[in-house]
């Protein structure tokens, strides 16, 4: 797997109109929560929206996208760590405000005598969401 990470300049969207238009365009979409965690202070998650919904008549939109890393409520005996001192699990997120989203975090779940993992964990966050577009990008 090979990775290619291009730091481009975005246009932060901070209103329904501004969102509706850059959806519409086509315009490559990412989001940046912004949140305070007791344990480790200030943290700031970028990640590409992969999937928006938009209903122009009600002005609403929502932003499906995953599986994204997030640090994790757990332990480090609970869940493998970076060895930095945090531990990180991966999550999807949803939000439809930019104040406050929800993580369906990747977890063990128990299935009769065996535990397996899934999305089950929801977490409700309140943060600072930024929605971001690459305007030129097409």
């Amino acid at each position: 797997m090979s990775l290619c990470l291009k730091e481009r300049e975005a246009v932060v969207l901070d209103d329904f109109d501004y969102i509706e238009a850059a959806v519409r365009k086509g315009a490559a979409l990412s989001a940046r929560i912004c949140r305070e965690k007791s344990s480790v202070g200030k943290i700031d998650i970028e990640f590409p929206i992969k999937h928006i919904n938009i209903r122009k008549e009600t002005r609403l939109f929502q932003v499906e996208t995953g599986p994204i890393a997030v640090i994790s409520e757990r332990s480090e005996a609970d869940v493998p760590s970076l060895g930095l001192g945090l531990v990180f699990q991966t999550a999807f997120v949803h939000f439809n405000r930019l104040d406050r989203a929800e993580l369906a975090i990747h977890a063990p779940v128990k299935v009769g005598r065996e535990v397996v993992y899934a999305f089950t964990e929801i977490q409700k966050i309140e943060a600072d969401i930024q929605i971001m577009a690459d305007m030129d990008c097409k």
